[in-house]
């Protein structure tokens, strides 16, 4: 059964493992523990010499959209409940050691 209600507050009445849009979901590009996301500006090109250094004055010949990307990575940790999980976070935090690395995982021998 579920309520009307908006996609945000959501909630589900039903069997114990809900549907997955129901689940909690991490953005693609966003650090799971610092929450840094993508951020938006502008580049612009100018030509000329500023008036300050002697020219006439700079022209904006173009402005162009962009966007600045967070540093992530994907790292192997083990959180507060004891289990391996991958996560995605940000090198800041990273090389501020706050998360404790999983062991790496041990070879299996191919059978023979």
């Amino acid at each position: 059964m579920l309520i009307s209600v908006p996609p945000t507050q959501a909630v589900y009445h039903g069997a114990a493992d809900p549907p997955s849009r129901f689940r909690e979901r991490t953005m693609a590009r966003r650090c799971e523990y610092s929450g840094k996301v993508p951020q938006r500006g502008k580049k612009i090109v100018r030509r000329g010499k500023a008036k300050k250094t002697g020219g006439i004055g700079q022209n904006v010949t173009g402005i162009s959209k962009r966007r600045w990307k967070p540093n992530l990575q994907k790292i192997r940790i083990v959180d507060e409940n004891g289990t391996v999980r991958r996560v995605k976070v940000c090198v800041r935090y990273i090389k501020a050691g706050k998360f404790t690395k999983a062991p790496p995982r041990k070879k299996v021998a191919q059978g023979s």
